[in-house]
């Protein structure tokens, strides 16, 4: 685990030092470029433009180094690009906004006023390159693999959320897998405004999950959101299995690196009666499967015991603390990242 962790920081390291360096020429480029597209005239840059070159050597070094800072502080360089979405070019967005002021205010006021054309081309030409790094291997990500499983089962995922762009990007990368996204569906209302999600369509209420299994020749379906109430994971589970569907629970699937066995887990394998004890609270359950959709996903198991005709089981919604190497490695993550870590 420590040499994963140390490899997977190196790594992450580099590609944000990557984008560091490539932000650093891009911020530059274009608005030099903005100054040879202003003052180059019938095969010849102006005599007119020759003193803002001088001038927009001398304010580059200040704007690269706000630059840099403006795209650290939108949380630029903690992004996980591969699936980068709407939020994301929004704090791109915002954060062009910001070093097209710092550019404009900073030049008039240190440097020399430069032609009007000069700011809104440079800063036209920055964003696009900026973007450009960001958004080009998502699309090659997502158009290459796809392309490739034409084949492979379809299959759904409810929720709309961090969990469900991560289970696309997983699925997706994996060329191998016997799955492919077809469509998403909202839970949260039974109508929506936006007909694409990541460029699937989206499907809004659990009222037309039996439809939509229907109509896209679901499958499998994926459940990607921790807040799904356990009454409505119930209902998802009874349509699923009279349409014959696979279910999975996605938010499970990476907890098994902790070394423990969740609540959910062990109730797939499980049968009769079940008494859970979470925080000193007990819940019983007729049978192993309705304990298991009562699971949030994030139940691990501390203990074991039959009685009788009863499983009794004690749980704790944290990782026990004999894994004290996991809390450090959490903690290292929030520090890198700006987030804490999400069990998806």
């Amino acid at each position: 685990m420590d040499t994963y962790n140390r490899s997977y920081s190196i790594r992450d390291w580099a590609i944000r030092l990557v984008l560091i360096l490539y932000d650093a020429f891009a911020v530059n480029a274009s608005f030099f470029l903005a100054l040879v597209v202003r003052f180059y005239i019938n095969g010849k840059f102006s005599e007119l433009g020759v003193p803002y070159i001088s001038a927009f050597f001398s304010y580059a070094p200040y704007y690269t180094m706000c630059a840099l800072i403006v795209f650290a502080l939108f949380q630029m360089y903690n992004m996980i690009w591969r699936v980068a979405g709407v939020n994301d070019l929004k704090r791109i967005i915002f954060a062009n906004l910001c070093t097209f002021v710092i550019q404009m205010a900073g030049s008039r006021i240190f440097v020399r006023r430069m032609p009007t054309t000069y700011y809104v081309i440079g800063a036209v030409i920055q964003f696009v390159l900026v973007c450009l790094i960001r958004f080009i291997p998502r699309i090659l990500f997502y158009e290459g693999i796809q392309d490739k499983k034409k084949d492979a089962i379809p299959a759904m995922i409810i929720g709309t959320g961090e969990n469900a762009m991560i289970l696309q990007d997983r699925i997706r990368k994996d060329a191998s897998s016997k799955e492919r996204i077809v469509c998403l569906l909202d839970h949260t209302s039974d109508k929506g405004s936006r007909r694409l999600f990541n460029g699937l369509p989206m499907v809004y209420g659990i009222e037309h999950l039996s439809d939509a299994i229907a109509r896209y020749k679901i499958g499998c379906v994926f459940i990607a959101e921790r807040s799904i109430p356990d009454s409505l994971r119930e209902e998802i589970s009874k349509i699923c299995s009279k349409a014959g569907v696979e279910l999975r629970d996605f938010i499970i699937g990476t907890e098994r690196i902790y070394g423990r066995i969740t609540l959910y887990e062990l109730m797939k394998t499980a049968n009769g009666r079940v008494r859970v004890t979470d925080a000193g609270e007990e819940h019983l359950f007729e049978t192993a499967e309705q304990a298991a959709m009562s699971s949030s996903g994030s139940a691990f198991v501390k203990s074991v015991e039959a009685k009788g005709d009863m499983l009794d089981i004690t749980v704790a919604k944290t990782v026990p603390s004999d894994n004290s190497g996991d809390d450090e490695w959490k903690k290292k993550y929030k520090e890198e990242n700006g987030e804490e870590v999400t069990f998806f």
